[in-house]
């Protein structure tokens, strides 16, 4: 019986450890690769990207639909286009990231399915994830409130070393894209949202901390049906939600 009940807790022990290892090996990993982002719910989407991530750095090619890049080092984040990128005021994550920072805060179980390990949790979401034995992803999915979100790395390859020649490339400014204070504090109150160039013109999509799904749109022509039109620092910005939620928007940008 003794021996029956050792052998049980060694065995839970070494899976606890293997779990943390695999788990402990992606957060270290650096690698490269090519990805596709496939998105249904509050929009539907699917964006092609090239990916280098090393030592806690990120640098993510936004290939298709449109060309945008953006890199995060030190704390700081950058986006913009053909290498020159500006300081965003917003924190910048991909689903990786979302993974990576909510699999901190979650119970979460690890099977080893020989050639790859699959992880599954819940926090902020459903995650189910795949990595290789080297801790770098093959896929990441989430159902968050009515979005399913898709990670899927086509191509990947470990690295040992920044990508020194790219990096010699880009242009980074220090000085901050500008977003208004007001909508700065909207977006404080969203669980999770995007930000995407729509025809030319900036678009966010959201969901806020009570459920809401927001849509808000930058340029000179409103969406059709609706819509909020708020006028800050000469941008116009055009809101698409519920009734309710537009006068929760309307008390959080007129405080």
């Amino acid at each position: 019986m003794k021996k029956t009940l050792m052998v049980t807790i060694v065995t839970l022990l070494l899976l606890h450890l293997f779990a943390e290892n695999i788990v402990d090996l992606w957060k270290r990993v650096s690698y490269h690769s090519r990805r596709v982002l496939i998105e249904t719910g509050i929009s539907s989407r699917v964006r092609l990207e090239e990916i280098y991530k090393w030592m806690g750095n990120k640098l993510v090619f936004v290939l298709a639909p449109s060309s945008v890049i953006w890199f995060r080092t030190n704390g700081k984040c950058y986006l913009g286009e053909a290498y020159n990128l500006r300081r965003s005021p917003l924190e910048i994550l991909d689903l990786e990231d979302l993974a990576l920072r909510d699999i901190e805060k979650a119970k979460y179980t690890v099977v080893n399915k020989g050639e790859y390990y699959e992880i599954s949790f819940e926090k902020n979401g459903k995650y189910l994830i795949f990595l290789d034995k080297t801790g770098i992803p093959i896929k990441i999915k989430r159902d968050y409130m009515g979005t399913v979100s898709e990670l899927i790395f086509e191509y990947r390859e470990p690295i040992d070393k920044p990508p020194d020649e790219i990096l010699s490339k880009l242009s980074l400014d220090e000085s901050e894209i500008y977003l208004p204070k007001p909508l700065m504090a909207l977006l404080q109150n969203f669980r999770f949202f995007r930000i995407q160039n729509y025809k030319g013109n900036m678009e966010i999509y959201g969901i806020m901390k009570n459920g809401a799904k927001v849509r808000i749109c930058f340029g000179t022509t409103p969406p059709s049906t609706g819509t909020l039109t708020i006028e800050l620092n000469n941008m116009k910005l055009f809101i698409v939600t519920d009734e309710k939620t537009l006068e929760t928007i309307k008390e959080i940008i007129h405080k």
